[in-house]
């Protein structure tokens, strides 16, 4: 019997104010009579990032797990929704599944934001451990997430922030006057160094390094650099200490996970588990492959010595952390600040791991 054709699927988002909503998915049936469901997949980031070849091995494993019941339809490079859209798009049903970046979503993830106060942990793994041990074990953090009508199939780490110039950075008094582009809490961070930070998307950094509008930046990591030609313009990095600055969770829609049968909804959330390692390991490796096009090219990458981060460190004090409590209690999310930023610490000191960071291989070399 041939396939019949898919039918798009629709639920009614927000009842209560009359608004209609589509799910990003199809059903339908195969030639052998399984039912099918297609989902699309929304993310910020393109195929050839860790990120996107470990999203590329994620849809490839669901496929082959539910023998083709269940098959993702990624859109890259924000082509189907914005980063700063995908949560809401998830949210209301309008896209089935998304890559959502903590970032973007101070207010409908306040708990998720603690990640961004500096010089907490620089082990990519580490974090990614304890942020998902928190999503199993913490009800608060994962009460942030179902709030927004989603199942969070796992949390990925970015990897160590870096800071780059024209010149090798070996300390904070070289931020003094600079202009310098970060984001969030780090903003500040380069504030009370004596810095100016410049706010500027990842897609305007290059030009504005060019252009002399920042002398250098930050908000950044290792691996990004060659894909956006920055190691051309600010050729020397640096690690300064600052750690992990960022999470990202994938995220599937209540409504369309609901609608999957038991095996394919335990199917879905083993490759999300599987994710994580799958990134790791690719994110290992295109970090190791970046250190070698910023040598080749005539760049340096070096790390802080334990003085200078301590010296950055004793400048932030307890300032950021505390404007992220209040933060957190602004917004009632459920549980007090300090007691959730306990349970993170609580959590980077049981998932210790023993290997060697990117930033510290490249400049060992």
């Amino acid at each position: 019997m041939a396939p019949k054709p898919r039918q798009r699927c629709a639920r009614f988002a927000a009842a209560m104010a009359g608004i209609s909503a589509l799910t990003a998915c199809t059903h339908g049936v195969a030639s052998d009579g399984t039912n099918t469901t297609e989902i699309e997949l929304a993310t910020f980031v393109g195929p050839s990032t860790p990120y996107g070849e470990a999203l590329t091995e994620f849809a490839e494993q669901v496929s082959a797990e539910t023998d083709g019941r269940v098959d993702l339809k990624i859109f890259w490079d924000g082509s189907l929704l914005p980063g700063e859209e995908i949560l809401d798009g998830v949210s209301t049903g309008r896209v089935g599944m998304g890559y959502v970046n903590t970032s973007y979503h101070p207010t409908e993830l306040p708990l998720s934001q603690l990640v961004s106060v500096p010089f907490q942990t620089g082990d990519t793994a580490t974090a990614q451990a304890a942020w998902n041990e928190l999503l199993e074990t913490d009800e608060a953090f994962a009460a942030e997430w179902q709030s927004n009508n989603v199942v969070n199939l796992g949390i990925q780490s970015v990897t160590p922030m870096i800071i780059s110039g024209p010149e090798t950075p070996t300390g904070i008094e070289e931020l003094s006057g600079q202009r310098v582009r970060a984001t969030g809490h780090t903003a500040r961070a380069v504030q009370l160094a004596g810095g100016s930070p410049v706010g500027l998307t990842i897609n305007e950094l290059y030009e504005s390094l060019e252009r002399g509008v920042i002398d250098s930046y930050t908000s950044m990591n290792l691996g990004t650099v060659p894909s956006l030609s920055l190691h051309e313009a600010s050729p020397h990095i640096a690690d300064p200490g600052l750690g992990i600055y960022s999470i990202v969770g994938l995220v599937v829609n209540q409504e369309t996970f609901d609608g999957l049968n038991g095996a394919d909804q335990e199917a879905l959330g083993a490759a999300g588990r599987d994710l994580g390692d799958n990134y790791l390991e690719t994110v290992e490796r295109v970090e190791d492959e970046a250190c070698s096009t910023i040598r080749e090219a005539g760049g340096s990458v070096t790390v802080w010595d334990g003085p200078e981060v301590d010296a950055w460190r004793d400048l932030v004090g307890d300032e950021l952390m505390n404007d992220w409590e209040s933060d957190v209690a602004e917004t009632g999310a459920g549980t007090e600040g300090e007691e959730f930023a306990a349970a993170y610490a609580r959590a980077i000191e049981a998932n210790p791991t023993d290997g060697e960071g990117a930033l510290d291989r490249c400049a060992n070399q």
